[in-house]
C-alpha cells in the first residue's frame, strides 16, 4: 500500500494474508468507500494486515515500518506527562518539546498545588509520516484531588511525532494543534 505525506511517497510492508483471509463468497460487499473514510480513527499497525471487523467486513490494515503501537504511544506519553524524561525524547534535554512539557508540568503542579497528579492519555489516531516516523493525535489530562474533590485539566499538547531509532520509540516533537 502506498500513501503520501508532504509530497513523499510512503510504502507499507507487503500485505501478505489477503488471499488467505478473504473467501470468494464475500467478494461482493454492499459497503461503499464512504464506509471506510474515517481515517481519524486509525490507530496504527495491528497484528494482522487483513482482519474482519465486528460487522463482518474485511479490513486491510497495512503494516507501516517503524510505526508506533497505540499502547506504546499511550504509555510513553502518560509517563512523560507525569514527569518528563529526557531519555524518551530525541536529543534528550536539548529537545524543545521536552523543555516545553517540563515547563507545563511544573506550572500545572504549582497552579493546582497538588502533591500527586495522575494522568490519562487517550490516543485518537496514529498515522505514518515516513519510514520509522509516526504522527500521533491524543488527549492528555492531569487529574488530581484537592479539597476532597477530583479535578481534571486538559493539556494543551494534542499531537506527538515519534521517531523509531534502533527499535526505540522517542518523542521527536509535541505540538499544540487546534482540534
Amino acid at each position: 500500500v502506498k500513501t503520501e505525506y508532504k509530497g513523499k511517497t510512503i510504502k507499507s510492508e507487503k500485505v501478505t494474508d489477503f488471499p488467505q483471509t478473504i473467501s470468494q463468497k464475500f467478494a461482493n460487499s454492499e459497503d461503499g468507500i464512504s464506509d471506510y473514510d474515517n481515517v481519524s480513527q486509525y490507530v496504527g499497525n495491528q497484528n494482522k494486515d487483513v482482519y474482519q471487523d465486528a460487522e463482518g467486513d474485511y479490513i486491510v490494515n497495512p503494516i507501516w515500518p517503524g510505526l508506533i503501537a497505540d499502547e506504546t504511544a499511550a504509555q510513553i506519553l502518560a509517563n512523560n506527562f507525569l514527569k518528563a524524561n529526557p531519555k524518551q525524547f530525541t536529543k534528550g534535554k536539548e529537545n524543545k518539546s521536552y523543555k516545553e512539557l517540563h515547563k507545563e508540568i511544573k506550572k500545572t503542579v504549582k497552579k493546582v498545588d497538588a502533591k500527586k497528579m495522575v494522568d490519562k492519555v487517550k490516543i485518537k489516531s496514529i498515522l505514518p509520516m515516513g519510514k520509522n516516523c509516526s504522527l500521533v493525535k491524543f488527549e492528555a489530562y492531569y487529574s488530581f484531588k484537592k479539597d476532597k474533590k477530583k479535578h481534571r485539566i486538559k493539556s494543551e499538547f494534542t499531537t506527538a511525532i515519534f521517531k523509531n531509532i534502533n527499535n526505540q520509540q522517542t518523542i521527536e516533537k509535541l505540538e499544540k494543534r487546534p482540534e
